[in-house]
């Protein structure tokens, strides 16, 4: 009797493993899906960055560096629009404050302060998203092409110093735009097509400001009013 117990408990034991086996052997033969690879981001021209670039090519230097920046993080864009959007009432100084305690990069903060161009960023995705990858991607490539757009624009004689922003051309040949009162910031309101006439490509991005439209504008180049630079870093 005993031995017949442990010829079945070897009979059992014998039969596992070899459903084991078997089991190993079916998933061996699967065979391996190989994940298709991210495709890799399109590495834009010379005059694809310039459209890219165009509205916003002529922005106060501070104003553009956080710009770019801010555009990487587009969901934090559109929690800043709403955020901005309730407690667009009541103090200003106490509004940034609160701004400060956000958990959001320290451009869109900066940003704060300038409600249209938090809208400009949030309006079109498919162009803040290009924006961002040509920051990540190609970002020597895009400071050329903000400074090929300034200096065309100098040469065709719709960018220069006014009231609200200081040209300069630096000793490196670098195109600067800077507050003409340290203290205040201005945005520009323009439209590509006026500036620099019909793009290479066919259309520049149609960015309009929230309560402003190209169709008011006119000819030329104008401001928004302008913004305390205290404010402008929350």
């Amino acid at each position: 009797m005993k031995r017949s117990r442990l010829y079945l408990l070897f009979v059992l034991l014998t039969s596992a493993e070899m459903m084991n086996m078997t089991s190993s052997a079916s998933a061996a033969s699967i065979p391996v899906r190989e994940l298709p690879s991210a495709p890799a981001p399109a590495h834009l021209d010379p005059d694809q960055l310039d459209n890219l670039i165009a509205p916003v090519a002529l922005f106060p230097d501070r104003v553009l560096r956080m710009l770019v920046i801010a555009a990487t993080h587009p969901d934090q864009l559109g929690e800043a629009q709403r955020w901005l959007h309730v407690h667009q009432d009541g103090n200003t100084e106490e509004r940034l404050s609160a701004v400060a305690e956000q958990n959001w990069d320290a451009s869109v903060k900066g940003l704060a302060s300038l409600p249209n161009v938090i809208a400009l960023l949030n309006q079109d995705g498919g162009w803040t998203r290009q924006l961002a990858q040509a920051q990540i991607s190609q970002s020597d490539d895009l400071i050329d092409s903000i400074q090929r757009m300034r200096g065309r624009a100098l040469a065709l004689g719709t960018l220069g110093s006014t009231p609200e922003q200081n040209v300069t051309i630096s000793a490196g040949g670098i195109i600067e735009i800077k507050p003409s009162n340290p203290g205040m910031i201005y945005i520009p309101v323009y439209n590509p097509e006026y500036v620099w006439g019909a793009p290479v490509l066919g259309y520049y991005p149609l960015l309009y400001y929230p309560t402003e439209s190209y169709d008011l504008i006119g000819p030329g180049l104008r401001f928004l009013p302008g913004v305390d630079v205290g404010y402008l870093f929350g």
